[in-house]
C-alpha cells in the first residue's frame, strides 16, 4: 500500500473476513483503519514507513476474544471499544494507545487482560499530545466484569477521566472506573 491519499486499507464492516501479513504500509495519509473486532486478524509483522501519521486507527465493538498484537505504530482509538458476554480482549506487552476525546475502554460482563512488563508497559494516553490538562478520554470502566482474570500489569494511564459512562448508576468518572460486581487484578499500574 504505497502514497494514498487516505487509508491504504481502510474496513468498514467489522464481520468482514481480512488477515493482513508480511505487508507495508508506505506514504499513506493513514495506513489502516479497521474496526476494533478486526485486530487481532493483522500480523505482527507489519511495516510502516513514510505515512502521514504512522499508526493503526480503530474502534467499535468486539464481538469475539482476540489479542491485539503487538505494533511498531500505536493504536489510535476513534470510539470507544466494548465488549460484553464474557468476550476477551488481550492486550500485548509494548502496545500503545492512543484515545481520542470522549473515547475509552468499556468493558461490561467481559474479560480484559493488559499484560505489560516492566520494560514493555502497555500505555493508554490521550492521542493529542498537545492537550495538557488532565481528562481528555473517559479511561476503562469495569462493569459487572466479574472474572477473574481481569487484569492490567505494567500498564501506565494518562489524561483519562473525561466524562462519565453512560449507563453508569453513579455518574462514575475516573481513568479506572470499578463498578457493579467486578474483579479487577492491579499491578504496577501508574
Amino acid at each position: 500500500f504505497e502514497n494514498n491519499l487516505h487509508a491504504g486499507l481502510k474496513v468498514n464492516d467489522p464481520n468482514a473476513k481480512v488477515t493482513v501479513a508480511s505487508s507495508s504500509f508506505t506514504q499513506n495519509g493513514l495506513p489502516l483503519d479497521i474496526p476494533a473486532n478486526l485486530i487481532a486478524k493483522l500480523a505482527s509483522d507489519l511495516r510502516f514507513e513514510n505515512n502521514e501519521k504512522d499508526h493503526i486507527r480503530t474502534g467499535g465493538h468486539i464481538y469475539e476474544s482476540a489479542v491485539w498484537p503487538a505494533s511498531s505504530v500505536p493504536y489510535p482509538i476513534a470510539s470507544i471499544i466494548s465488549f460484553e458476554d464474557h468476550v476477551k480482549l488481550t492486550l500485548s506487552a509494548n502496545s500503545v494507545l492512543l484515545f481520542d476525546s470522549d473515547t475509552g475502554i468499556s468493558v461490561k460482563s467481559g474479560i480484559l487482560v493488559a499484560d505489560g512488563k516492566e520494560n514493555d508497559p502497555i500505555v493508554m494516553k490521550a492521542s493529542d499530545p498537545s492537550f495538557m490538562s488532565q481528562g481528555f478520554w473517559r479511561g476503562v470502566w469495569f462493569d459487572d466484569s466479574s472474572s477473574a482474570e481481569n487484569r492490567l500489569t505494567h500498564v501506565e494511564i494518562y489524561k483519562a477521566g473525561y466524562s462519565q459512562w453512560h449507563g453508569s448508576a453513579d455518574g462514575s468518572r475516573g481513568a479506572l472506573v470499578i463498578s457493579g460486581d467486578s474483579k479487577v487484578q492491579l499491578s504496577n499500574v501508574h
